[in-house]
């Protein structure tokens, strides 16, 4: 299934949070603003999947899928200072792959990005956390209560965590 996060077609949006913002924790807030019903589709789908694993992916499996991921992850109940550290893990996972691909130093270059912002990508992520209570985001986006049911018992890996 795709369901694409970014709406290209929202240049107001993108004209604030776009040109590397979008490649950082900074404009997580922001996106769950703006986005909640494609927030609550992509999460909506994990909840309705069939049985089994589920991919989250984007591009470079950070970002957008960190956005996700965080929010799942919330709602499964890990620890903001956990999901913070996670994010971090996956950003130093990620180094050797830009560098195969050429694409040098992210981790730099994006932590020196937030840094001027005043922040650093940890604190980007649990003020995030610590400014969405997830469930009740998600409710008020549109994911039903079947469906967060669902994803609760699917990331606790408890029987009938998928939908039917």
């Amino acid at each position: 299934m795709h369901i694409p996060l970014d709406d290209p077609a929202d240049t107001e949006f993108w004209d604030q949070w776009g040109g590397g913002l979008d490649c950082t924790p900074l404009y997580y807030g922001a996106f769950l603003h703006r986005f909640p019903a494609t927030v609550a589709r992509v999460i909506g789908a994990v909840a309705d999947a069939r049985p089994g694993g589920v991919l989250v992916h984007c591009s470079g499996g950070r970002d957008r899928t960190g956005l996700v991921t965080m929010l799942l992850l919330a709602l499964a109940g890990v620890p903001g200072e956990t999901i913070a550290d996670d994010y971090l893990r996956s950003a130093q996972r990620l180094a050797p792959a830009w560098k195969e691909l050429g694409f040098g130093d992210q981790n730099g270059r994006i932590d020196a990005l937030v840094a001027s912002h005043g922040t650093s990508v940890r604190d980007s992520v649990l003020a995030t956390l610590a400014a969405v209570e997830t469930g009740s985001y998600l409710r008020r986006a549109g994911v039903t209560e079947r469906q967060l049911a669902a994803l609760r018992g699917r990331l606790l890996g408890r029987s009938g965590g998928a939908a039917a």
